[in-house]
């Protein structure tokens, strides 16, 4: 993919047709940029920790956290492809974010997820029109097309300013000061200029583009919505950037939810509450009467007398070892101007160990000793958790 990124971006001005065996040279060169900086991130995020010169002259490296890396995210990919919870939710909260994701969309680009999927439907119909595997249709035909369709909205405005969005032109440079680095390197995940976003090619007045990779881009645009981590260039209230911040608090509230019901019907016989913002009357705070959040599920054992604190997590799966830094950093890394979910987890606990007659008092609980424990339960495996030097309680749902 990213050598007709490359190519569709940077035209080659030699006269001899590529042939075969050029393709697969190219493609061998791209494999071995990716492998080098896939290398160069592993050094910069600690997976790799140092590089010696072999006997033969060449440069060497301990792969073992890499490996285990690699083995990980490939059976957390696995996981949760295959993985399905034996349980369905009583609660089914419909997705509140239509309207701001529109105005969000129009705010960064001009238009909706709705317009985007015209466009889509316009090449596509185009497309199917055509024997081969690789469709090729100038501006006016798909325009004439769409006036020729009722059933797809688009002003002949609307199309070209989505068409630009969802391709790739020539450039002068490949590296161009107008677009971030990253978003063009193929190491890296979620880019604003790959050919997953952008896969209709514009060259010589033609649109050229697959049929299947047009149709994959709306499936992939939802995925990234869904998931809060949609691309933002914008600040502001009704960013992008916002929006993601509202779907993630979302995600995370109803996974909760979905957590509390699993866990009271599948373990009747121990009691659950959730999101406990104080017990007997007093709020879970600090000493300097700092907040120290909610407690996400709290879990008590009658005939065992013992208080679980169950901290609930969404994640969305490390898949590079710059992913698995930020990951890290925020299960494991206090800063001064915030605290690591393992500390805040710890802080809750203690917390509720001095206090504990007052958890008695509020559940009208037996007097006795009591145990208090905590657990991260997470949607997937945390993978933070095998390159960490801290121990953390977690399990996956």
């Amino acid at each position: 993919r990213f050598v007709v990124e490359y190519l569709s971006t940077i035209r080659p001005n030699g006269k001899e047709i590529m042939n075969e065996f050029d393709l697969e040279y190219a493609i061998s060169i791209v494999s071995s940029i990716i492998r080098w900086a896939k290398i160069d991130d592993a050094f910069k995020y600690g997976l790799l920790e140092k590089a010696v010169l072999l006997m033969s002259y060449r440069i060497g490296f301990d792969h073992t956290n890499l490996y285990k890396f690699n083995k990980i995210v490939s059976d957390v990919a696995s996981f949760d492809t295959s993985h399905k919870l034996d349980f369905i939710s009583d609660k089914k909260e419909s997705w509140p974010f239509k309207k701001d994701l529109d105005l969000a969309y129009i705010y960064e680009h001009g238009f909706t997820t709705d317009d985007i999927l015209h466009t889509i439907t316009a090449f596509l119909i185009v497309g199917d029109k055509q024997n081969n595997e690789i469709k090729k249709a100038t501006y006016k035909e798909i325009i004439d097309f769409i006036k020729s369709e009722p059933s797809i909205c688009l002003s002949e405005e609307m199309f070209q300013k989505i068409a630009d969005y969802i391709s790739i032109s020539r450039r002068d440079k490949f590296y161009d000061t107008s677009i971030k680095p990253r978003e063009l390197h193929p190491w890296k995940y979620n880019r604003t200029h790959s050919l997953l976003r952008k896969p209709v090619i514009k060259c010589d007045g033609y649109y050229i583009w697959g049929n299947r990779l047009v149709e994959h881009l709306y499936y992939h645009l939802m995925e990234t919505i869904f998931s809060g981590k949609e691309p933002s260039n914008l600040k502001g209230k009704n960013s992008i950037n916002t929006l993601n911040g509202k779907i993630l608090e979302f995600a995370g509230n109803e996974f909760n939810n979905i957590c509390y019901e699993y866990l009271t019907k599948t373990i009747p016989d121990l009691f659950f509450d959730k999101c406990v913002k104080s017990l007997n009357n007093k709020k879970i705070e600090s000493t300097k009467k700092e907040d120290l959040g909610d407690i996400d599920i709290l879990g008590i054992d009658k005939s065992k007398k013992k208080i679980y604190l169950i901290e609930t997590k969404k994640f969305f799966y490390s898949r590079d070892p710059s992913e698995l830094d930020i990951e890290k950093k925020e299960m494991f890394v206090d800063t001064e101007k915030r605290k690591s979910f393992l500390t805040k987890e710890k802080n809750r606990l203690n917390w509720i160990k001095d206090h504990i007659d007052d958890v008695i008092k509020h559940y009208e609980l037996e007097k006795g000793h009591w145990e208090a424990r905590y657990t991260f339960l997470t949607d997937k495996p945390l993978i933070s958790a095998e390159f960490s030097d801290k121990k953390i309680n977690a399990t996956s749902l």
